[in-house]
């Protein structure tokens, strides 16, 4: 099993200071934590996994590996194919990482960090996901604004909604598997539910569209294949869903008590964990955040480039 890591650029030096839902600085509090979080998620990983991969596009790799010299194991250029893409559709680069590999997989997002290898039953599964989220209104309400105005819908999300119930969706913040046919499918239905609807993309909130796109549709497509996902993290309801996960958020025992963290979404804007991660990272790979602290100045000076 590989570990792969997916950084499209394009978003991150897209900034728009009016973008509260986007991913400017990968939706850290500056570009600083996002490179900490990059560092401690790479390095993390190879730990565990001899192989820890990074699809990415050219000034990707600049930053990464050129600047940060951070050691994965392989780096592809791949993404420098979806150049063209609006840079707000920051799901499409990791669409299309899942897509190009030729071998078994796990992808985990840069604020993911592992503190064990997967068990068994992930490493082995179809497919795997971190864990479902079950009946959150979010994505029924998004459903409800995006249809009446986007001009193709794909028929697994049309087969799987129901109007008595709220849509469910995969969290994809590690996602992988086995079946690498079913994420090549999902690479030529997200791009079909893209592209035919270019011409729609700025009159719906688009950053929102962007787990739509990924999480719901993932769910949909699989469902509708009869695909076995494995999940990492099993939960019964929406409470659950906000009571586990909030558990994997603290870098405090992390080591001892953990298997990972994921800090998602708003988490990354909150400073005790962006404190945390970084005295994680200064304590453990200090020559690593060194570096970072020394392109402090320059990286934070201007959002266009490093």
């Amino acid at each position: 099993m590989k570990i792969i890591q997916s950084f499209w650029s394009k978003p991150l030096f897209a900034y728009r200071a009016d973008d509260k839902d986007g991913r400017i600085n990968g939706g850290w509090p500056n570009k600083s934590y996002y490179l900490m979080s990059w560092a401690l998620s790479c390095l993390q990983a190879l730990r565990f996994y001899d192989k820890v991969e990074l699809i990415t596009d050219l000034a990707g790799k600049e930053l990464l590996i050129d600047r940060l010299h951070l050691p994965y194991t392989k780096v592809s250029l791949e993404l420098d194919n979806i150049e063209h893409y609006r840079a707000d559709l920051w799901s499409l680069g990791k669409i299309l990482a899942y897509s190009i590999q030729d071998e078994p997989f796990l992808h985990i997002d840069s604020d993911v960090f592992l503190w064990k290898e997967f068990p068994a039953s992930i490493e082995s599964a179809e497919v795997a996901v971190q864990h479902k989220e079950k009946a959150l209104p979010f994505y029924q309400t998004l459903f409800k604004t995006l249809s009446p105005v986007l001009s193709y819908m794909p028929a697994p999300i049309l087969e799987f909604n129901d109007a008595n119930f709220c849509l469910d969706a995969y969290n994809m913040g590690i996602v992988g598997g086995r079946r690498l046919d079913v994420f090549e499918q999902f690479k030529i239905v997200a791009f079909e539910f893209v592209n035919r609807n270019l011409t729609e993309l700025d009159r719906i909130p688009i950053t929102l569209f962007n787990p739509f796109l990924e999480q719901v549709l993932f769910l949909c497509l699989t469902s509708q294949a009869k695909v076995n996902v494995q999940r990492l993290i099993e939960l019964e309801d929406e409470d659950d869903v906000i009571r586990q996960t909030q558990s994997y958020i603290s870098f405090v025992d992390a080591e001892k008590q953990k298997m990972f963290i994921h800090l998602y979404g708003y988490c990354k804007q909150n400073e005790k964990y962006c404190l945390e991660l970084e005295r994680k990272l200064k304590n453990t790979f200090a020559p690593y955040y060194k570096k970072i602290k020394e392109l402090e100045p320059h990286c934070n000076a201007t959002y266009n480039h490093f």
